[in-house]
């Protein structure tokens, strides 16, 4: 890996940590270990959360889940909206 290259990799690593992602979350997505993720943060000086997320955050997070699946989900390959069988036998999207 190029210099080049591992600085727009720590880049987009640090983008994921603030944006809420775990360092196990970011290790994964990146094919590194979350001890390595961990001192990129540092050497960066990206402060990494501890314990839980606040409401607030896990919210922000969940939205950008859901915004990410909808990117590449049914509705972008055509395809309807799927459904869930509930315990009543009726059907809801």
């Amino acid at each position: 890996m190029t210099r080049a290259q591992q600085v727009d990799r720590n880049r987009a690593i640090v983008q994921d940590l603030k944006g809420g992602m775990s360092t196990t979350g970011a290790a994964v997505k990146h094919g590194l270990s979350a001890e390595r993720i961990r001192q990129i943060a540092r050497q960066i000086g990206v402060p990494l959360p501890r314990g839980r997320l606040t409401k607030a955050a896990s919210a922000e997070r969940n939205r950008a889940i859901v915004q990410d699946l909808r990117g590449g989900g049914r509705a972008s390959r055509g395809l309807p909206p799927s459904t869930t069988k509930v315990a009543n036998g009726s059907r809801r999207t």
